[in-house]
């Protein structure tokens, strides 16, 4: 029987390569990447004092439609530049694909 060995690939070192180049507001930056293993990454990222969105929404159950208009904007925005950085991001070639062909 043969033991396959999971490591982090190219693929995985150009994901990190391209979160770490992203300057934006609206974007968490990657502050450190350290390789435990070949198999583990610990990651360090910027610290984000509001807490996760999603957590936000289950805690107050919605939000207001200004709460909504300013986090929907904020993602807007970081989608749009990376969108526009021409980085090779999967999520974002599918949304600009299926957004962007439709207007």
């Amino acid at each position: 029987m043969q033991e396959h060995t999971i490591t982090i690939d190219e693929n995985v070192a150009m994901e990190i390569i391209n979160h770490r180049s992203l300057r934006h507001p609206n974007i968490i930056r990657f502050k450190d990447v350290v390789v435990l293993m070949p198999t583990h990454l610990a990651i360090g990222m910027e610290y984000a004092a509001g807490g996760e969105l999603f957590d936000q929404i289950c805690t107050v159950g919605r939000l207001s439609e200004d709460e909504a208009r300013y986090f929907f904007h904020g993602n807007s925005k970081a989608a749009i530049f990376i969108m526009f950085s021409l980085l090779n991001n999967r999520f974002l070639n599918v949304f600009h694909s299926k957004y962007v062909t439709e207007i």
